[in-house]
């Protein structure tokens, strides 16, 4: 899936991403439906990241032919704007035992 515009990568909705793999088929909406292991996806651009038109934002991995569903979920998921967002704070503290 490619980046439709230039800018940086400032939001994706992990619930949207998490509809879109099991609509995939990766995950459950019921317990009695089956996962399927082939399929997935891969978010090859994160927050923060710059992106210009056409790179890749996502790799799906699909057993069917007909995504189109799964791709506009997956697109309207990501946030692109102009202005330079910093990548998110992945460590706030550190806990040491005494």
């Amino acid at each position: 899936m490619k980046a439709e515009t230039d800018g940086y990568v400032k939001e994706i909705t992990a619930d949207k991403i998490g509809v879109a793999a099991m609509q995939l088929g990766a995950g459950r909406a019921t317990k009695e439906d089956e996962i399927d292991l082939a399929v997935g996806l891969i978010l090859e651009k994160k927050i923060g990241d710059y992106v210009t038109k056409g790179d890749t934002l996502v790799t799906l991995h699909a057993s069917k032919s007909d995504v189109k569903e799964v791709e506009r979920i997956v697109l309207d998921s990501y946030t692109i704007v102009n202005e330079e967002t910093g990548k998110p704070t992945l460590i706030h503290k550190e806990i040491h035992a005494e």
